[in-house]
């Protein structure tokens, strides 16, 4: 498959700042850039909404209860909410995949939604889904392409980043993902009241929940809160909740913060035998497995 200037340019610079499978934290707030090899098994991860433009090769990435997203260079993966989800990578030493990851900030999408005052009434598809798969347009390239360049100049960073995001954020909202943004970003809607219960959850995933607060917090019945819940995460929030708790117990455990026992407690569970059941059940793995450097995945 032929490739854009601006992907080619892309591929060069991250060939250079990789040269191994791996993802790095770049010097730019919220963008990281990664690097694939072979081909392992599926890498669970619940990540803040993000965009991932493929540079190259290809990548599958599935969500609880629906289809797998599938996606190659020049594509972008657009996660408009945090959203439990499993990657797939097809890539190989001689075409590895490649690509460049932007974490999302909804104050500019909304910043940018105020000035443009007509885009709230376009019709939008407020299809039930956390993430969609869109074809990168040249404009929206070349910006993430400038945004990496910045890497090599640190002191044009915190003058041009900001510009660069803001312009990306744009091109999104442009785009066939632009239904799906807005929706979480403007009230009103049924995806902007989910959104709202996620980062309810999110920052009190250590303490016992219930469907019904989580409503009425959100002006719902509770069985219609239910219904759309699982229609959007393929999840039930409790469902939700407790794969929260487990992936805050897989950070602490890879940061050796504590006993097994004393992680579980510490995520809100009553039962380390269950915690640890549970555990093994979404990762495959024990937790005291998990410890091991060896079995460490990325979360971006």
């Amino acid at each position: 498959m032929s490739q854009s200037e601006p992907l080619n340019k892309a591929k060069i610079l991250l060939r250079r700042l990789l040269k191994a499978s791996g993802e790095l934290q770049t010097a730019i707030p919220g963008l990281t850039c990664g690097r694939r090899d072979e081909i392992g098994p599926p890498c669970n991860s619940l990540p803040e909404p993000f965009v991932t433009l493929l540079v190259e090769g290809s990548k599958t990435t599935s969500y609880p209860g629906d289809r797998p997203l599938q996606y190659h260079q020049g594509q972008c993966l657009v996660s408009g909410v945090t959203s439990p989800n499993a990657a797939s990578f097809h890539c190989s030493l001689s075409d590895p995949l490649l690509f460049i990851t932007l974490r999302l900030d909804y104050q500019i999408i909304n910043e940018l939604l105020d000035k443009l005052p007509n885009f709230a009434q376009r019709p939008r598809d407020l299809h039930m889904c956390p993430a969609v798969v869109i074809d990168a347009t040249p404009e929206l390239e070349d910006a993430f392409v400038r945004l990496m360049e910045l890497v090599d100049s640190p002191e044009r960073i915190d003058i041009l980043a900001p510009l660069i995001k803001q312009e990306i954020h744009y091109y999104l909202l442009m785009s066939v993902a632009g239904s799906m943004l807005s929706g979480f970003a403007l009230s009103g809607v049924v995806p902007n009241q989910l959104a709202r219960s996620i980062n309810y959850l999110k920052e009190n995933y250590q303490q016992p929940i219930f469907v019904e607060d989580l409503a009425k917090m959100v002006h719902m019945a509770p069985s219609t809160f239910f219904r759309h819940f699982k229609a959007m995460f393929g999840l039930t929030p409790m469902q939700y909740h407790k794969q929260l708790r487990l992936f805050a117990a897989r950070k602490m455990l890879w940061q050796q913060q504590g006993s097994v026992s004393q992680i579980a407690y510490e995520v809100g569970y009553e039962s380390a035998s269950q915690f640890s059941r549970d555990y093994k059940k979404l990762f495959g793995l024990t937790p005291t497995a998990e410890r091991s450097p060896e079995h460490k995945t990325d979360e971006a």
